[in-house]
């Protein structure tokens, strides 16, 4: 799944909010935890899900043709929580 702010919305909690929505639904079903891939050097991507309780687990190189991806995971109970 893709999903993005667009640049008008950004910094107004768009993306935590689907984030935060998709974690509880992730939950209900019975989810214990997310991951998820974000090119390295967005860095404001990479903060939002750290505040989100997201960790860096890994990186996958050249992902994104000439840019490594960072795998991120969380405990989905932590992310509903935040």
């Amino acid at each position: 799944m893709l999903f993005r702010s667009p640049p008008s919305q950004r910094r107004h909690r768009v993306a935590h909010h689907l984030l935060f929505t998709l974690a509880g639904q992730c939950v209900e079903a019975g989810a214990p935890q997310m991951r998820l891939e974000v090119r390295a050097s967005n860095l404001a991507a990479r903060r939002l899900y750290e505040s989100m309780s997201f960790r860096l687990v890994g990186l996958r190189a050249r992902y994104y043709g000439d840019e490594d991806a960072a795998i991120m995971s969380a405990e989905l109970a932590t992310v509903i929580a935040t």
